[in-house]
Parts: structure tokens; sequence; C-alpha cells
């Protein structure tokens, strides 16, 4: 898969869950010390250890973990910022970001897009203030998250900006820490004071200090007298009129020649992915915003208040971080609406306004603009003037008709089912099994089942992979076979498109064997029998059989069991072609998080040759080679092993 690609994208998103189970176990802290082996790890915090093995091995292909041997691993420099004591520690704004509240909301963000509204209501049933004080667990690691953000860009503020005022107040503050800052590094030998103000359930429980007083109150209220204020991270939570409010009783209570320091985030020409990535965190989850110059000048003025300068302090994210990694996570899920709510389709014939596009789809502009920015800064989208919007190469894949479309596989990424299925993936490390149980109360395949419309779109996904790799497979191997059974193949495009491409002036003839429930939609061709069936049971007889996408969704009893049919129906000198992924030293981040994703959506695995190789050994079969397609997936070629008996 080419790199960029938006099935490289999910991949990477997989990826960013998977480090945040790292640190939700305590996997990164373990780690810290020295490196460990998936032995150490799952016998000292009780996880189950092949799926620990997977996820070291997974996150191995990123660039937090390095396998050091055949059985050791450690974290890297970016790994490190994982644990919870490193002075840059990242683990509890990535714990915060993937709980179950946070990962919920972002799972519905759909409705903010329509409404222009947080989508707290629809995903938890109250707003998200009122969720942390419901939860205050998650409560708890949220107002962690946000003190290490201050505490990681404290330093370059206090370097970039004097700080002067006899009575300084830090206005929603929390527990203090930037004032208690500002006071000990650059006020220390002056009387100033500080009054922590916010509100009495938080400052109950902030730390004293001999300087600062504390003050309980509503912002929204009013606001103590002084001549210094502090906002940091306290207007971009809420909407224009509610910020109006805020300042207004700031500038009502400031004393003549103070001054107000708000500390945000700022939307510029050239402020890259992370202003407008949190800009949509905010509309989605608080019905906040991130703002340009021009918007806070507006704002002061509505206030009583008149914007004096921007200082820039010089903070950006570094690449590759853990935090870039959580805004490429929700950049994806972005994507992920752009394909729901038809915003992909309608830029497919050139470039649109945020109006014209909520206007067609019934969608809020405000809310179709901050989308549309925000994806202007990856690469399925350009700005093309102040106004304009159109897809990229790579945004064509997320249009429905795109004969290499990805929107299907991300629609059914970012589906509601499967979300809440890798919002759980904790519960797979623990036991080694699916989540599936613990997040839908049933298997990924009774859910499809249950819920249709997200079955249809699953199928549709897999469809489409299918599709991707089918040139690829034609080109690199030359199928061969009287009777060839499609076991499993759904609507049977890979038997179709052999027998049409490669053996169209032959008297070769296909099998199509799927369950009923599949078979009765799937289209008919001259050359192809429908038999419905469990391969579980057994399959029909054949000379060729094709496995593409179905050995990976079993565990190795269940893989063995259907390996096995398909030897006992096999004729003679006859060949079974398994198509899949495969996993090997240089195979990348895509076979691994595909594995990782097996475990916790259904009970199967990506393997590699030597799994397969004992597959098949143990199935009445021999390995007989493998291909490389050129694409991520492989044919493993097996034969009949003659002398194998079979039990009954």
């Amino acid at each position: 898969m080419s790199n960029g690609s938006i099935i490289d994208k999910c991949m990477e998103m997989w990826g960013t869950r998977c480090i945040a189970s790292t640190v939700k176990l305590g996997i990164a802290d373990f780690m810290s010390d020295a490196p460990k082996t998936a032995q150490e790890i799952a016998g000292s915090l009780k996880l189950n250890l092949d799926a620990v093995s997977r996820l070291l091995r997974a996150l191995s292909t990123t660039n937090v973990i390095n396998q050091i041997d055949s059985d050791h691993f450690q974290l890297t420099q970016v790994g490190l910022t994982l644990t919870r004591n490193h002075p840059l520690s990242t683990a509890s704004f990535l714990s915060a970001a993937t709980d179950p509240g946070y990962w919920s909301i972002f799972g519905s963000m759909e409705e903010s897009i329509r409404t222009g509204r947080p989508s707290a209501n629809r995903a938890l049933g109250m707003d998200i203030w009122e969720y942390f004080a419901a939860s205050p667990n998650e409560g708890k690691v949220f107002a962690q998250s946000m003190e290490r953000v201050s505490l990681s860009v404290l330093y370059p503020i206090l370097a970039a900006y004097r700080f002067e005022g006899k009575r300084i107040i830090d206005v929603g503050g929390y527990h203090g820490v930037f004032l208690k800052s500002i006071l000990d590094l650059q006020l220390g030998g002056t009387d100033s004071v500080g009054i922590l103000f916010d509100l009495e359930t938080i400052i109950s429980t902030a730390p004293p200090h001999p300087r600062v007083t504390f003050e309980a109150g509503d912002f929204f209220d009013r606001v103590p007298s002084g001549d210094m204020y502090l906002l940091k991270h306290i207007i971009h939570d809420w909407d224009d009129a509610a910020c109006i409010t805020i300042l207004k009783n700031v500038a009502k209570s400031m004393e003549p020649y103070g001054k107000v320091c708000i500390v945000e985030l700022l939307i510029t020409h050239d402020s890259g992915l992370i202003p407008v990535i949190v800009d949509m965190n905010m509309m989605i989850a608080a019905g906040g915003r991130e703002r340009t110059e021009d918007e806070y000048a507006n704002l002061f003025t509505q206030s009583g208040l008149k914007l004096n300068r921007i200082i820039r302090t010089g903070t950006p994210m570094a690449s590759g971080s853990v935090i870039d990694k959580c805004m490429d996570l929700w950049a994806t899920r972005c994507m992920g609406s752009a394909v729901k709510l038809g915003i992909a389709d309608a830029l497919a014939d050139g470039p649109k306004t945020a109006k014209t596009i909520a206007e067609s789809l019934k969608l809020n502009e405000d809310a179709v603009f901050r989308l549309l920015r925000a994806l202007s800064t990856t690469n399925v989208i350009n700005r093309t003037d102040e106004d304009h919007f159109e897809l990229t190469e790579v945004g064509m894949t997320l249009t429905t008709n795109h004969p290499m479309s990805a929107a299907s596989f991300l629609n059914a990424c970012t589906d509601p089912g499967y979300w809440s299925v890798f919002g759980a993936m904790e519960e797979s490390i623990k036991t080694g099994g699916p989540s599936t149980h613990k997040a839908l109360g049933m298997d990924i395949w009774e859910y499809y089942t249950k819920v249709p419309e997200e079955g249809k779109i699953f199928a549709k996904s897999m469809e489409n992979f299918s599709l991707a790799m089918l040139y690829p497979l034609l080109a690199s191997y030359r199928f061969e076979g009287k009777r060839i059974v499609d076991v499993g193949g759904s609507h049977g495009v890979f038997v179709k498109s052999i027998l049409d491409k490669q053996l169209a002036d032959t008297d070769s003839i296909g099998i199509l064997f799927d369950l009923e429930s599949v078979l009765s939609t799937a289209p008919p061709h001259p050359r192809v029998t429908l038999e419905a069936g469990d391969f579980f049971k057994q399959v029909p007889s054949g000379d060729l059989y094709l496995l593409k996408h179905i050995i990976h969704d079993w565990d190795d009893a269940s893989s063995i069991k259907i390996l096995s049919n398909v030897a006992k129906s096999m004729e003679r000198n006859g060949k079974v072609c398994v198509v899949e992924l495969l996993i090997a030293d240089d195979s990348g981040t895509l076979p691994a998080f595909m594995d990782m994703n097996m475990m916790i959506a259904a009970t199967g695995r990506e393997r590699t040759e030597a799994d397969y190789s004992s597959l098949f050994n143990k199935s009445g079969l021999k390995l007989n080679r493998i291909i490389n397609t050129g694409a991520p997936v492989f044919i493993i070629e097996g034969v009949k092993d003659e002398t194998f008996v079979h039990e009954e």
C-alpha cells in the first residue's frame, strides 16, 4: 500500500490506539527501565502472552518501540514519553483521548457536522463536563492530561513573555500550575500575589502556595479584581457568546492599565495540522473552537477590551511525537466523516465552497468549513482560495466511484460498531480474545446480522479491498483447474475474474461456496455454480481451492478445520491458494496492525510463513511455495499430502 494512502492512514489510526493500550495497561511504565520480553510483561501485568507479543510486534514497526532481538523490546526516545514519570509525558493525554467517553464522542462526530453542536449529548447523553463529573476517573485523567499539556508549554511561554502585575488572577486555572510558576520563576523577588479562581470542587484539591489565594466562583458570573488576568486554554472551550461573557467579566473587574493574557493555539495560514484538528476536537467535544487573530480581535472588541499584540512562543509539537499521532488519528476520523456525510463525493467533480456543500447536503456550514479547513492540512484536500476546497489525488480515493476507492474501508473502520470494538481493545490484550463481547455484547458477525447497514458497508469494504488486490494477483500467478472452488467467496469476484481473464478459452468452471444468506444476493455468472454450505462442515470437491481473506479470520484450530475439509475434498494433484497478508521481518505496519485488528475484532490473526507451513502440515496439506504479488497480499500455495491420515 502506498505511503500516505487512506488504508495507510487507517493503519496509523489503529497504531495510535494500540500505543494507548501500552499506557492504559501499564506496559510502557513496565518497560521504562530496561528491555523486556513479552513473557515478562504478560506475567507481571497479568495479560495474555500471545496478545502482548502481537502488540509489541506491531508497535515495533512504529517509532515508539524497538525490537532488539528475537525476544526483547525496548522503548524508543518517543516511546519513553508514554511513561507517566517522564518530564514530557504524554501518557495522560493519550489515555484521555482514548478513554471510553472521549472515544465515543469522536465516534459520533457526524452529529456535530450536521448540527454545528457537540456530539457529546448524542454519544453520552450529556455534555462532556457533566460526563466527567459523572465519571470521575475519566475526568481525573482528562484534567491530568490538560495539566501535562500546560507543563509542556510552560517554559517556552515564560521565556517568550514577561508577566507583570500586583494581583494576578488565574481564571479557571485548575490547580494553578501556570500562576505559581509565574510567581516563582519570574516574580520571585516582588510583592505580587496570585488569586486562583475556579469552581469550589476544583480548588478544594489544589495544593497550597504561600503567595496564592484560592477563590471559588463561576467565571460566567464574575471574576476577582486584578491587574493581570491569565486565561490559559479557557477561551477555546466555548462558543463566541460564552467567551464574550467571560471576557466582559474580566474587563469589568480589571484595574486601570491592566492586561489579560490568553494562551491558546492560533490558526494562521501556516499553522499546520494541530490547531485546526484541535479546533475540530473542540467543536465535537465541547462546542468551542480555536481561532484566528481576527476572531480574537473581534471577541475583544465586543467585550470592552482591545487586542494589543500576539506573541508567538515557539512551542510547535515535534513531528512524530505522541501528540502528533493523536492529531493524525483525529484527522483520519475526520476523513471518515467526509465519506459518511457525502462531502467527498460532493467534491468529486471539482472545487466547492463549504456553503455550497452544506446547503446541498443539509449540513452546518460553519462545521463543514472547519472540517474542510482541517483536512486541507492533510494530503486529501487542497484549499484553492479563501473559500474553495478540492480533493487531491489521494482524496479522490475517498469517493465511492473511484476505481481504487477506499471509501467503504474507511467507512467500515469508523462505523459505530467497529469504532466501539477498538475502543475496548484492552480487553483483548488482557484475555487474548476479541473485545467485541465487551463492546457490543456479541461477536462481530452477530452484530453485522443485527445491524445490517454496517454489515453491508463492511462487506463492501472487503470487496473493494479485494478488487484493489485483484490485478496484482492475476499478474503474478496463473490459476489453473477444472473445478475451481471459491471458499467463502462472498459474491465471487475472485473466481469470476480468474475465469474471465485467465481461463476464458477453457472449459474450467467455478463453484462459489458460501452461506445461503450471502449467495442469495450474488450476481449470476454463466460458468459459476452457487453452492450453499458451511466450510467448517465440508466443502465441494475440486482441483483448485481459493481462500482469499478467509484463514486470517480464524484461530489456528478453526483454520485447521477449514483446511482439513479442503484437503479431504481435494482431487488428486489439486492445489489450494490462500491469499493473505504475510508477516515478515520487513513487512512493515500493514500486516502487523491488521493482525491486531483480527485479534480485537474477530478470533483471527495474520501469520508468518512458518505459521502457514504448520497449519498446512496439520491439515493434510504441504506448503509448496509463496508468491509475492507485489501488492500487500501473498499467495500461499499448498498441495495435498497423500500420506496424511485424517481423523474422522
